[in-house]
């Protein structure tokens, strides 16, 4: 097996290929592609800026990352993560997988903004979603469902969530400065689009819009990645389960501080990976650079 009960272990050296099909319609920042009956939008939330890599990731050798970086034109004090949001349009509805970081006030360790998605909707005339399918609730995934005072951003749109991720992250006992952000912001968003809150334990019931949840925990206690089934072959939506393009694509079993459960993560990213490979799935990782779309 590729993944076991005590140790992970990849079989061959992973590469992305960045899809070349993908039209361009504002550079940059919105994005259309057509696959087997289904039309997809990609959305630009902007970017979060992570620190340096020894601390993002510090079980790997710090000279031999930064070696990496260099290969590929990136500094070495800070790992930039972009935020694309995917919508897919099939059987006559839209499905939005998470929603950017929206109005809310960045953490000052992220540095520049994220939260552009609904801007770039508009100039790129991208129409709201019939649903939102949430990978899980970090604040730079869900702040994009409310509007600056507070009110639901799609008010017509069903909002999907794992139970439990929910759970998690709204629990009244996580307080204090390294829950803060994330928990208030969870707790101040769910409450906003209760009415239109779909909680769901392992199927959230998309199959209709050929959507189904594949449980991806270790970023989260209940991360999710979608499948997304067309004519042609299916799309694969990591969410954050492979966080940086490079270093956890080539170097998948490297940990990431930002997983909650780093091992559990490097499990489910070799899982994924397999997944991808064996099926010719084109993937799609929130996190990648723009457009974020490719094969492995």
């Amino acid at each position: 097996m590729l993944w076991g009960n005590s140790s992970c272990r990849l079989r061959t050296q992973i590469v992305m290929t960045f899809e070349p099909v993908v039209q361009t319609i504002v550079p940059g920042k919105v994005a259309h592609f057509e696959m087997g009956g289904v039309s997809f939008e990609i959305v630009s939330d902007g970017a979060v800026v992570s620190g340096p890599p020894e601390k993002t990731h510090p079980h790997a050798d710090a000279g031999y990352v930064n070696k990496i970086l260099d290969n590929h034109g990136l500094p070495h004090d800070r790992l930039d993560f972009a935020a694309n949001i995917l919508i897919a349009e099939s059987h006559g509805s839209r499905t939005m997988f998470d929603a950017g970081l929206g109005p809310v006030s960045n953490p000052p360790a992220w540095g520049r903004a994220a939260g552009d998605a609904f801007h770039n909707m508009r100039i790129g005339s991208i129409h709201a979603p019939d649903r939102i399918a949430l990978t899980h609730a970090h604040g730079e995934h869900i702040g994009g469902l409310i509007d600056e005072i507070g009110n639901p951003r799609f008010p017509n749109a069903e909002v999907y969530a794992p139970f439990e991720e929910h759970a998690f992250w709204t629990d009244p006992i996580r307080t204090g400065p390294a829950w803060a952000f994330d928990c208030g912001l969870a707790r101040t968003v769910f409450s906003a689009v209760d009415k239109n809150l779909k909680l769901f334990a392992s199927d959230p019931g998309l199959k209709d819009s050929g959507v189904t949840a594949i449980p991806t925990p270790g970023h989260t206690i209940t991360h999710t990645a979608y499948r997304i089934k067309t004519e042609a072959g299916d799309v694969l939506h990591f969410g954050d389960a492979a966080r940086h393009s490079i270093l956890n694509v080539v170097y998948p079993e490297w940990k990431f501080v930002g997983d909650f459960d780093p091992v559990q993560c490097v499990c489910t990213r070799l899982r994924l990976f397999e997944d991808a490979v064996r099926t010719g799935a084109l993937v799609f990782s929130y996190h990648w650079p723009f457009p974020g779309i490719g094969h492995l």
